[in-house]
């Protein structure tokens, strides 16, 4: 059997072909002309992507991340300035992690301070940035407490202010200043200010306001193995400890102390 094509059909599938190959010819130069068309639109983009890039790499060339060493001397002063009230001294901070020298501590320090951890004051103070201070509560002083032999707690109601960090319960928190030296060797001072937590329950170890028959010390909680009975230590070899022959009952834990110089 003879296959054939007539001529005008043959002619007719050539044009086709042709319009195929203008049409994609057309769509190809429409694409290269939208690209010329949006050039400073994709050099604005890109542009962008860098100047945000920047921008990234100086926020953390800026403030770079602690170190294990220097996150755990912040933690320590501030743990510090919320016990004492103030921040340590650069002597303190050498003995406390080991410090060479006070240079030493002075270069670590300007090192925090570049990190945005401190703020650098004149004559090598520093403070914490404002963001950072702790905040504060009013709890009341309810007088004085014998460090010595029972005395009665003098109820002479004023207020002091102290970090929120020294106190779990501000609410039912008071504090007392000591007076006598049986606790010298704990390193209670005649003058300090003890804060108390009424409502902590005291173990063996604490340091408790106690009442004896009817009067109050400050000693430190403990338990003699032999006797098998509680007692009063006081921490001074120039004290007795008191062994209570009466009921006797504690009136709180002391749970941080301050001292002005």
């Amino acid at each position: 059997m003879t296959s054939w094509i007539c001529q005008d059909e043959k002619r007719s599938n050539g044009q086709k072909d042709n319009e195929r190959m203008n049409e994609r010819e057309h769509r190809r130069k429409l694409k290269a002309e939208k690209k010329k068309t949006c050039p400073i639109t994709n050099v604005h983009i890109q542009s962008s992507r860098s100047l945000i890039t920047r921008q990234y790499n100086y926020l953390h060339m800026v403030k770079k991340p602690l170190t294990n060493k220097e996150s755990k001397v912040m933690t320590w002063m501030k743990s510090f300035q919320q016990k004492h009230g103030g921040y340590p001294t650069y002597r303190e901070i050498q003995s406390a992690f080991k410090f060479s020298s006070i240079n030493s501590v002075s270069q670590y320090v300007k090192q925090l301070a570049k990190k945005g951890c401190l703020e650098l004051l004149k004559n090598r103070g520093y403070r914490f940035p404002s963001a950072q201070l702790p905040s504060f509560v009013s709890i009341p002083l309810l007088g004085s407490v014998q460090a010595g032999l029972p005395n009665d707690t003098q109820e002479v109601e004023e207020r002091i202010t102290v970090p929120e960090g020294m106190v779990q319960s501000p609410h039912r928190s008071f504090a007392l200043r000591v007076r006598g030296t049986s606790m010298t060797d704990a390193g209670l001072e005649e003058g300090d200010t003890i804060l108390v937590d009424p409502g902590q329950k005291a173990k063996v170890g604490d340091m408790v306001i106690a009442s004896v028959e009817g009067e109050t010390t400050v000693k430190r909680l403990q338990k003699d193995a032999k006797k098998g009975v509680m007692y009063l230590k006081a921490e001074s070899a120039f004290h007795q400890d008191i062994y209570p022959d009466q009921p006797w009952e504690i009136q709180g834990v002391v749970v941080s102390m301050l001292r002005t110089f």
